[in-house]
């Protein structure tokens, strides 16, 4: 056994000098314990390497960038008795799309579990913006290219527009998932059985967004701009299972946060506010847009089957929900031109509170081979 294993990391660590791709297995025996495991190893490079134009949709949800990385490995430890058994891995460690997993079990007892694993996404690659970002995703413009718009007559300001934009930097327009999860299994007796999870995702990067200068309707441009939200989903079941009934309770709990409220960004038209016209419309400097508000969702339900002569059962559920929302809300314009007193908020934020009910009785039945009934 020491053999095999000695060859092993001498052929991983081989394929890593080498750049080839090359995979390994060894069983041992480890403080009493069977460990058993396999990887595979290498690295990639690219004789004739895709300009990022070409290879965009290619890569959207993948990392086949050139370097050493390692493809698969999997560890896994068990009691002499296989009551006990740990397992560990990882694919694809190094990448932007990585995973990394544990799992431990009692045979009958407990399962318990964590997963780690990101999830890239290329939206775009070869987009180019004049704007400069900044904190809480507020975009700005040079003064310069404002004030040689707003002074230029209409028919000349989309070329020069595009000559701006020839002359802009490109930015990438992606973004990354990393999920995180645990769970655990527990089985104290046989008849109960009880499910916990946890899921932690945290959302980042750019990805293109519209904004409208004036109302109504007005001028359209897209942003690159940021994503920074987490979500927070947990989840317990536990089910309680005998010959002729079954009863069964959960509790769902979801929080979504969003670091970013609002999008606000310089009108590459206009240098300086704009009162509105005789027409009702206006002309900001500046362009607000809210982006979407933090969110909680709880759910508790009660599921439950009674088996009854005749080859009937009845089965039954309700649940209870609640959803509230108490996002601070924006003022109703950005632009400093307009002056009005009636312009003030009704409050300042939704407060918003909802509760669902959900009730479900349905009988089935099978008297004779031929008949069927039913109701709900």
């Amino acid at each position: 056994m020491r053999l095999v294993l000695g060859c092993a990391l001498g052929t991983l660590l081989l394929s890593g000098i080498l750049l080839l791709p090359s995979s390994a297995m060894a069983e041992v025996e480890f403080l009493g314990l069977k460990a058993s495991g396999e990887g595979e190893a290498g690295g990639r490079i690219y004789v004739d390497f895709p300009p990022k134009k070409d290879r965009g949709k290619f890569e959207e949800y993948r990392d086949l960038s050139p370097g050493v990385f390692l493809e698969r490995l999997r560890l896994r430890f068990e009691s002499v008795d296989d009551k006990y058994s740990l397992l560990l891995g990882a694919t694809d460690a190094g990448r932007e799309d990585q995973r990394f997993f544990l799992y431990g079990s009692r045979l009958g007892w407990f399962t318990f579990g964590f997963e780690w694993d990101q999830i890239p996404r290329d939206f775009s690659n070869t987009a180019r913006s004049p704007y400069t970002q900044g904190p809480q995703d507020v975009f700005t413009l040079p003064t310069s290219i404002q004030t040689t718009l707003q002074r230029a007559p209409a028919a000349a300001q989309p070329g020069i527009l595009e000559s701006f934009l020839t002359t802009a930097p490109g930015v990438e327009l992606q973004t990354r998932w990393d999920t995180a999860r645990i769970l655990l299994n527990f089985t104290p007796i046989p008849d109960l059985d009880s499910h916990a999870e946890y899921t932690r995702t945290l959302k980042t990067g750019d990805r293109a967004m519209g904004m409208i200068f004036g109302s109504p309707g007005g001028n359209l441009v897209e942003l690159p701009g940021s994503i920074d939200q987490t979500v927070h989903d947990f989840r317990f079941t536990a089910g309680f299972d005998r010959k002729w009934w079954q009863l069964q309770l959960g509790y769902d709990l979801s929080i979504f946060d969003n670091d970013l409220d609002a999008l606000i960004a310089a009108n590459p038209l206009r240098v300086t506010d704009a009162p509105l016209g005789p027409t009702g419309t206006s002309a900001p400097a500046h362009g607000r847009s809210s982006l979407a508000p933090n969110n909680t969702a709880q759910t508790i339900s009660l599921s439950g089957g009674m088996n009854l002569p005749w080859r009937s059962r009845l089965a039954g559920t309700f649940a209870y929900g609640w959803r509230s929302q108490d996002q601070a809300f924006l003022p109703h314009t950005i632009n400093g031109a307009i002056v009005n007193p009636g312009l003030t908020l009704p409050a300042s934020n939704l407060d918003g509170d909802v509760n669902t009910i959900l009730a479900n009785l349905r009988f089935t039945s099978r008297p004779f081979r031929t008949i069927t009934l039913g109701t709900r």
